[in-house]
């Protein structure tokens, strides 16, 4: 573990939104705790910023429902 915090490795950049190779669909793709810093954001700006965007993604009317039931054969 120790080696893993001693590392001089530079930050790895990847894109927020990403785009479906085949259907051209853009999706936000992050993860809270790993996303250190937004380009242009400060880690508290980009925190704030993630945590908002949680929120707002998060909200009962964009969420979808299954359910699934097993056939009686």
């Amino acid at each position: 573990m120790r080696a893993q915090l001693e590392t001089t490795k530079s930050p790895t950049m990847h894109p927020l939104v990403r785009t479906h190779p085949e259907t051209g669909t853009k999706a936000v793709w992050f993860h809270k705790g790993k996303t250190e810093t937004v380009t242009g954001m400060s880690p508290e700006e980009t925190q704030d910023f993630l945590q908002d965007l949680t929120d707002r993604i998060t909200q009962h009317n964009f969420a979808m429902r299954t359910s699934i039931r097993r056939a009686i054969c």
